[in-house]
């Protein structure tokens, strides 16, 4: 199968009406690392216009600009992440299973590993949304600032910062609410990006949050596992071992640098909530369901 990004007609979903910039630009950037590296580039100073160089630098000022390029020439209705993928010159094919495995109606969390950051997400809501329109993605705050995506995703702050907690209390309740009305949930259970394992001898999540557990307990969906074949660069993976942080600032290069390429995804089948369930603990269920995600491993 390949990519809906050329063939697959756009489902009708409600029209979001944000309070937002109309123009995603370097100003509309909120980088942990960039605040901490410098946390009073006021207009003027000498740290914001490094903070600019950063950005050119690692490649986010042209992300954002491709983002932009997208948004102005974009038809209404169109799917705003095939637009993007084929921006960006990303392609994806099944490599194992078939969408036909994500339920047709019903609370549904599609989880997948996590070893792009961003190419992944993408490419996993085009694809469960071809499939389900009542489709949303959890995915970083920072990219609450693209208006096409308030409708589509929900964003939570998964930097562990002191009021991250407070900051989730509403789309966590968004997502139970979500859930429980039967909607589609995209979920990357890590919350973090893959890297190498010395003891496993190959690229995997850190460990997955109990979150995954939690909605299955709250809410009782079937839960599809997907695997996304691949890995970012070793300048990354490199880079995050030793400065987990500052790995961040490259997030843009990885999403340039898959210019050309075909990622694969393999889709395993639909596990219900009773199965799951079944097994006691909220670590037996997470377990389980990590298990099926990376038995899906070339």
């Amino acid at each position: 199968m390949t990519s809906p990004a050329q063939t697959s007609p756009a489902p009708r979903v409600a029209d979001a009406k944000p309070n937002q910039p109309r123009s995603v630009s370097e100003e509309h950037v909120s980088n942990t690392t960039l605040d901490l590296l410098f946390p009073d580039a006021s207009a003027g100073s000498w740290k914001r216009a490094l903070r600019a160089a950063v950005l050119r630098a690692t490649g986010v000022a042209r992300v954002l600009e491709t983002v932009e390029l997208e948004r102005s020439n974009g038809t209404a209705g169109d799917r705003f992440m095939a637009r993007l993928l084929k921006r960006f010159g990303i392609a994806w094919t099944i490599a194992r299973g078939t969408p036909a495995s994500i339920p047709r109606t019903g609370g549904t969390i599609v989880i997948a590993n996590h070893p792009f950051g961003a190419a992944e997400g993408m490419i996993l809501h085009e694809l469960v949304r071809a499939e389900r329109p009542d489709t949303r993605t959890m995915a970083a705050y920072q990219l609450r600032v693209v208006p096409e995506l308030q409708s589509e995703f929900i964003f939570v702050d998964a930097v562990n910062k002191p009021d991250a907690k407070r900051a989730n209390l509403r789309p966590m309740a968004d997502t139970v609410r979500w859930l429980e009305a039967g909607g589609t949930l995209v979920l990357f259970p890590a919350g973090a990006i893959s890297q190498h394992s010395f003891r496993e001898g190959m690229v995997v999540d850190p460990v997955w949050y109990p979150l995954l557990a939690g909605l299955v307990r709250r809410c009782r969906p079937t839960v599809v596992p997907t695997f996304v074949h691949g890995s970012n660069s070793l300048l990354f993976r490199t880079i995050g071992y030793a400065l987990p942080k500052l790995s961040t600032l490259l997030l843009a290069r990885e999403i340039l640098n898959k210019r050309g390429r075909t990622i694969n995804i393999s889709i395993g089948e639909p596990v219900s909530a009773d199965r799951l369930l079944a097994l006691g603990s909220d670590q037996a269920i997470t377990a389980e369901l990590r298990a099926r995600t990376y038995q899906m491993a070339p």
